[in-house]
């Protein structure tokens, strides 16, 4: 029964593992990496739409003397930013001090859809709500470079 495989040229056992053993090394190797530039691409674009926020909001202050006022308890981005950065993920937090300043706007914003955004805030901050590298990231009005912190992040 097995007479017809001998003097066939196969590969043995040893050779075997030892294709194994290399392709299983050469497999940990590459996959931790490819984690590390998975969340490496996702904090460059975190970091791409704070600094486009920060941008739109700064306009924003220039356009009407103050930063939305915005914030509850929901922390929802205001209308205004919403519609300028059309964001496929919702986890971008918005806190302003929420003041209203009644000499330099009057409360009366409707262009950016059926709910008026109030521009009356002095402070803002707005920050990406899921920890990339065990780091919460965050922009805020005193200071216009990407910030990270372990803590959720607070107004200035």
């Amino acid at each position: 029964m097995f007479k017809q495989f001998q003097g066939e040229a196969g590969f043995t056992l040893i050779e075997l593992m030892i294709v194994i053993s290399v392709i299983a090394i050469l497999l940990a190797m590459i996959i931790p990496n490819g984690a590390k530039v998975q969340e490496k691409s996702e904090l460059t674009v975190v970091k791409k739409q704070l600094k486009n926020l920060r941008s739109f909001n700064e306009v924003l202050k220039i356009e009407y003397k103050n930063y939305p006022s915005y914030g509850g308890s929901s922390y929802l981005l205001p209308d205004a930013l919403q519609e300028y950065l059309s964001l496929e993920d919702n986890n971008y937090k918005y806190l302003s001090d929420g003041r209203w300043d009644t000499n330099n706007f009057d409360g009366e914003f409707k262009e950016f859809g059926e709910k008026a955004d109030v521009f009356g805030a002095t402070k803002y901050i707005i920050w990406y709500d899921n920890k990339l590298g065990g780091r919460y990231y965050y922009v805020d009005s005193s200071n216009y470079e990407i910030q990270s912190s372990a803590e959720k992040p607070s107004l200035p």
